[in-house]
C-alpha cells in the first residue's frame, strides 16, 4: 500500500488461519489517522480490518463478527459476504463499516447488514451500532450479499 515516499516493497501477510480474501473492500479512513484502510472477509463468519500506516504497510486491525450466533442456512449466515464503508453515519468523524450476512436468519429472505462504527482505537468486542434487516414479506433473496460503498462529502463552509 502507499506511503509518503511511494509504495511499500514488502507484502503484508496474515498467517493466523483466518482464510481471508474472498470479499475485500476499501474503507476510506475508519480510524482518522489520514491513511486509507481496507477490510477482508472470509465470506462465512468474520472479517478483518487492515489499517493503513505511514510506512505504507497495512497493519492488522480488529476482527469483526456477528454479534450473536446467527441461525442462517449457512451456519454463520455468510457473515462478511458483503463489505463496504458507508460514510460517517453517526457523525462522529470516522467512516463506518458495513458487513453483510445474506443468510443470517431462519429462511432465505432474512439477510442482515451490520454497521460497525469507525473509531480512533478499536477495542474488542466490537458491536454494531446499526443492524439493517428486510421483512420477510419484502424478500429480496439475498439482502446483505453485496454492499456498495458510499460516503457523503464532509460539510464545509462556503466562502464567498
Amino acid at each position: 500500500m502507499g506511503a509518503a515516499d511511494g509504495l511499500a516493497t514488502t507484502a503484508a501477510t496474515i498467517t493466523d488461519g483466518e482464510n481471508l480474501g474472498g470479499p475485500v473492500a476499501a474503507l476510506g479512513d475508519v480510524n482518522g489517522d489520514g491513511f486509507a484502510d481496507l477490510i477482508a472477509g472470509n465470506g462465512f463468519h468474520s472479517a478483518r480490518v487492515f489499517l493503513g500506516s505511514g510506512s505504507g504497510r497495512m497493519v492488522p486491525g480488529p476482527v469483526l463478527s456477528a454479534p450473536a450466533a446467527p441461525t442462517g442456512m449457512e451456519g454463520y449466515g455468510r457473515f462478511s459476504q458483503g463489505l463496504g464503508f458507508v460514510g460517517d453515519l453517526n457523525r462522529d468523524g470516522f467512516n463506518d463499516i458495513a458487513v453483510g450476512a445474506p443468510d443470517d436468519g431462519d429462511n432465505f429472505c432474512s439477510g442482515e447488514v451490520f454497521v460497525f462504527p469507525g473509531r480512533a482505537t478499536f477495542v474488542a468486542p466490537l458491536t454494531p451500532s446499526i443492524i439493517l434487516t428486510v421483512p420477510d414479506e419484502r424478500c429480496s433473496g439475498s439482502f446483505g450479499g453485496a454492499i456498495a460503498s458510499f460516503a457523503r462529502p464532509p460539510l464545509r463552509a462556503r466562502i464567498s
